[in-house]
């Protein structure tokens, strides 16, 4: 994932525990990708806000992670 994020101009990667069965947060992208059970994946970009995070955190939920 760290190289896909650096040929688009990079961005820290942060693991977003206790959401599916892996889940990561990038933040200069606004954007939350999960992975739900063995064969689904959500992925959630958000407009930028304080508390974009939160907000795809909660989507994801929504979506099963």
């Amino acid at each position: 994932m760290k190289q896909t994020l650096a040929a688009f101009g990079g961005g820290e990667v942060e693991s977003v525990s206790g959401l599916g069965k892996a889940s990561f947060w990038v933040a200069k992208v606004d954007q939350l990708q999960s992975f739900i059970g063995e064969d689904r994946m959500v992925l959630i970009t958000v407009p930028d806000s304080p508390d974009a995070k939160d907000k795809a955190i909660a989507l994801a939920r929504k979506a099963g992670a």
